[in-house]
């Protein structure tokens, strides 16, 4: 059974949000999914939250938006796209003849869900995402809308709109509204993205849940930056290269960017890339943003698989002459040239590494992710600038380590580069 503090049909539809099913044992695993995905973790009670949605559309098979539920975790956090996955097609199509069969039951905001779910899988996650700024309007307290508007800004790099999400609804919500806590380590976390640091700390303060991996992985970071590589190394082996088998892209990105970072200030690996390869090579034919091609590029130059670059290369290519929308256009404008440079590194040709990134970065976050994740390519363009033949780059990295410090001033990771830098020139 259920237990009892988790919301029936009656107790969504007292809070203005209609669910239209008539059992209350799938509104109620609707809540325990949600509050799962909003969380960030598996509640053994249920078996965790694959099994919750599981259960959740066993109790009801034409529940819409359980339906809308599983697609949109799916499109945010495993990276299923309608080029790549059949059984995506027909799920989202399903969902399609569901709607139209209880269209006149559905209330308007569970259509809008509907719609926002078609424009995302279709690649428009700017329509996407401005549906649920609609929904929001009418019906702030509606946390699905709110998470999946939140993570589709962060997905395209919109910091600003991620922020603005929370900012928009928080005086609208009670402390005893479900969930209200998770609401400060979601606008904390988009104040620090933003440069609202004190802010952001008063938040955190009030936050209730953490993301271990990624968390696992910010430390490792800090290793790295302290440049005590051994123990960043270790915090691979333990933590983060242990989750990559859970089908999270963020844990996949955490392993792939942390073993890039390590290997660009010269740690030797070894033998770590193919375990995380044989999990992103699965992903090959996938392309839900640039930032996961990305990502899962990094693990085929790891591997050393020129078969897999080649083919990644070549099915990125084709999704972006295929395909339209805002994550095509991204890609094509930034993720190629990032994809092309990383390349280029890789084949030692460091002058073309910095054609490429250092014209484009002041456009990277389009491809999403945070500030820190996207750091990677910051150092990826400075390493290029020191390796390079060129003199010029050799002041052009100076300049940028200088552009660095200014920005923060303590960096043990900064110093060993321009001591680097300084002696070159």
């Amino acid at each position: 059974m259920i237990r009892s503090n988790f919301r029936d049909a009656k107790a969504w539809a007292e809070e203005g949000l209609v669910l239209s099913t008539s059992s209350d044992q799938a509104c109620k695993l609707f809540d325990a999914a949600l509050t799962q995905f909003i969380g960030w973790y598996d509640d053994k009670i249920f078996g965790g939250l694959k099994k919750t949605l599981e259960n959740m559309k066993a109790a009801d098979p034409s529940f819409v938006m359980g339906q809308v539920m599983c697609l949109g975790l799916d499109l945010v956090s495993l990276g299923r796209t309608l080029q790549a996955d059949t059984a995506l097609k027909s799920e989202i199509e399903k969902l399609e003849v569901l709607s139209k069969q209880q269209a006149s039951v559905l209330t308007p905001r569970e259509l809008s869900h509907v719609k926002a779910i078609q424009l995302y899988a279709d690649g428009y996650l700017r329509e996407a995402t401005s549906m649920w700024d609609d929904i929001l309007v009418d019906h702030p307290s509606d946390m699905f809308a709110i998470r999946m508007a939140y993570d589709s800004n962060f997905s395209q790099g919109r910091l600003p709109q991620m922020r603005d999400v929370i900012a928009r609804i928080f005086p609208l919500w009670k402390p005893t509204t479900p969930l209200y806590s998770y609401l400060f380590g979601q606008y904390a976390f988009a104040l620090e993205e933003t440069n609202f640091y004190h802010k952001a700390e008063n938040f955190s303060r009030k936050l209730s849940s953490l993301l271990v991996c990624h968390n696992f992985w910010h430390w490792a970071v800090y290793h790295i930056e302290q440049g005590e590589l051994e123990t960043a190394v270790d915090i691979f082996d333990t933590q983060v290269g242990k989750k990559i088998h859970s089908r999270s892209f963020l844990n996949i990105s955490d392993a792939t960017a942390l073993l890039y970072r390590l290997e660009l200030e010269g740690a030797q690996v070894k033998d770590r890339w193919r375990e995380v390869f044989e999990v992103c090579c699965t992903y090959i034919e996938d392309h839900t943003s640039a930032f996961n091609d990305i990502h899962g590029f990094m693990s085929c130059l790891g591997a050393k698989d020129k078969d897999a670059t080649n083919l990644l290369m070549n099915y990125f290519d084709k999704y972006i002459r295929e395909t339209k929308g805002v994550s095509s256009k991204v890609s094509a404008k930034v993720g190629s040239r990032i994809i092309q440079a990383m390349l280029a590194y890789d084949e030692e040709r460091y002058e073309d590494v910095v054609s490429l990134l250092y014209p484009l970065r002041y456009e990277i976050a389009e491809i999403g992710g945070s500030n820190a994740q996207r750091d990677v390519f910051n150092l990826l363009l400075i390493h290029a600038a020191l390796k390079s033949s060129n003199n010029y780059h050799h002041r052009l990295a100076q300049s940028l380590l200088y552009e660095r410090k200014a920005l923060k001033e303590v960096s043990p990771m900064t110093d060993r580069l321009m001591a680097r830098a300084l002696a070159l020139h």
